[in-house]
């Protein structure tokens, strides 16, 4: 099935529907949080290309081809431990690999959203342990996955 115009704002909630039912105990956000708990994942930018996917004539079939940036924040105040927060921010991250993995299509209740031909993780940075000054909230040591989700609709 096809959708008829882009399907980016869709696959974003899609995604964070999945994050948040999979993640309990996890502050999940649609976008970067304005406090960050212990525990984060959140969606950020979302960017791509979109083009014909055939030339033909009548209405042009199309592919949206774009990613959608998932942040992974584990943060444990005070002076930590690097390899400490790389565990937990990794286990965080692994839960995020499982979501895509079992729903490439980021279905809900057994339907795929239309258009979307599939979604998966590239461009994974990280682990990446350090100090963290977060807006607002105590300086304190953490540690970070930025991930990029490949996502690739045809449109009609």
């Amino acid at each position: 099935m096809s959708a008829t115009s882009s399907i980016r704002a869709d696959a974003k909630q899609r995604l964070y529907d999945l994050l948040r039912l999979a993640l309990s105990g996890v502050q999940v956000s649609y976008s970067e949080p304005y406090q960050f708990e212990a525990r984060s994942v959140w969606l950020g930018e979302t960017a791509g290309t979109m083009a014909p996917a055939q030339l033909s004539a009548g209405r042009k079939r199309r592919s949206d081809e774009f990613t959608i940036s998932v942040h992974c924040l584990a943060y444990g105040g005070g002076q930590g431990d690097g390899a400490a927060m790389d565990g937990v921010v990794s286990t965080l991250f692994a839960e995020v690999e499982g979501v895509l993995a079992d729903s490439p299509t980021l279905a809900v209740d057994g339907s795929g959203l239309p258009g979307l031909n599939h979604a998966y993780l590239t461009e994974v940075t990280g682990p990446n342990p350090g100090p963290f000054v977060i807006a607002e909230q105590a300086a304190g040591f953490g540690s970070e996955i930025i991930a990029r989700v490949y996502c690739n609709a045809r449109l009609t």
